[in-house]
């Protein structure tokens, strides 16, 4: 008796193992299938990187820092071919001050936009021709850099870094 209880205890968890493998690589498989939506990251390292040193430079008692804005909430576009060259396309990071006025939008040259040179260009000159300041770095800038490249186009932005570092 107690032999073909372990023999059929064995079958169900061997049984169980088989159905849980199923599901997983089922799962997996809608995951990797045209149209199938998985969670990623909101930013990649350089991102969240370059999110911390921008706040820590620009700090939100005085400016609000955005990450990933659709152009579509910067730009607007009078027909369906200006509106088309823009939607879909993100601008990196974008510094306001208090009153919720861009004061420039800033692009980080990753890894992931290798390749992408040529659209980055594009996205900068339609931003500029809007009016807005555009600001694009190669790699993670030091403080220093981040505030003599906005000094002279925000009031208030502040001549020694305080509290930033300067790492």
């Amino acid at each position: 008796m107690q032999t073909w209880f372990i023999i059929a205890l064995g079958i169900s968890v061997a049984l169980i193992a088989l159905v849980a493998a199923l599901l997983q690589a089922r799962a997996e498989k809608l995951a990797r299938k045209p149209g199938g939506i998985i969670a990623r990251p909101p930013l990649n390292a350089a991102e969240q990187s370059m999110y911390a040193r921008l706040v820590s430079v620009f700090p939100p008692s005085s400016y609000v820092v955005l990450a990933q804005v659709s152009l579509t909430a910067l730009l607007e576009g009078k027909t369906l071919a200006a509106r088309s060259a823009f939607a879909g396309k993100c601008a990196d990071f974008v510094l306001l001050n208090k009153g919720m006025t861009v004061m420039a939008i800033i692009g980080l040259d990753d890894t992931s936009r290798k390749g992408k040179e040529d659209e980055d260009i594009a996205r900068d000159v339609m931003l500029m021709d809007a009016g807005y300041k555009v600001i694009r770095y190669a790699s993670l800038p030091q403080p220093v850099r981040l505030l003599a490249d906005m000094r002279g186009s925000i009031d208030g932005v502040p001549t020694t870094l305080g509290g930033a570092g300067t790492d």
